[in-house]
């Protein structure tokens, strides 16, 4: 939790908060399409 405040105070300071948040969602996104393919593979069997 620090460790991400600290990150976050220095994204803001140097006005990268954009292109932190769309790396956040995309790692977020590749992780829900693993979970979803999964899923759907479970099924058909």
């Amino acid at each position: 939790m620090v460790t991400d405040l600290i990150i976050v105070e220095v994204v803001v300071e140097t006005g990268q908060v954009e292109q932190v948040l769309l790396t956040a969602v995309l790692a977020m996104w590749e992780e829900i399409v693993i979970v979803f393919t999964e899923v759907i593979r479970f099924k058909k069997i």
